[in-house]
């Protein structure tokens, strides 16, 4: 294990899951330039949990092409990590968001009002997702580290 990802592990373990998102966002931040499976997984998850909590839910679909074994994969992660709930909200991303924003015709009002849900949704539970988000980083971890080349 590269000394990057351990002193990063070392403080992450030793972090509150509030205190951890410059770990999260460190790691999202070198995963984010590679596209290997764990290193995707991650960008996924916390860009899931940074759009449900500050960007708005749609963006999660605009900006990056999602194929089904990627959403299926990242649902999963999100089942075991971060709860059923969260995986409902999930499902509802997928199932009800997703086809409005790659709509011809998106109903920007029908977006609004449940990406304005899922804000609200992830502020009530931003520390059990954040917490979801630390357990998953310290069980994965090394798997991206060595993907990524730390």
């Amino acid at each position: 294990m590269n000394s990057i990802w351990s002193d990063y592990k070392e403080e992450l373990i030793e972090k509150e899951y509030l205190e951890a998102e410059e770990i999260f966002i460190a790691v999202f931040s070198e995963a984010y330039k590679h596209t290997t499976q764990n290193a995707k997984l991650f960008t996924d998850l916390y860009n899931w949990y940074t759009c449900g909590i500050e960007d708005g839910m749609y963006q999660f679909f605009e900006f990056e092409y999602r194929t089904v074994d990627s959403l299926s994969d990242l649902g999963k992660v999100i089942q075991k990590y971060l709860g059923v709930i969260a995986y409902g909200c999930f499902q509802k991303c997928v199932t009800e968001l997703m086809p409005l924003v790659y709509s011809d015709s998106p109903d920007s009002a029908a977006i609004d009002e449940i990406s304005e849900s899922m804000n609200v949704y992830f502020k009530e539970n931003e520390k059990a997702l954040l917490h979801g988000i630390k357990n998953y980083l310290l069980e994965e971890g090394d798997k991206i580290a060595e993907e990524i080349g730390w």
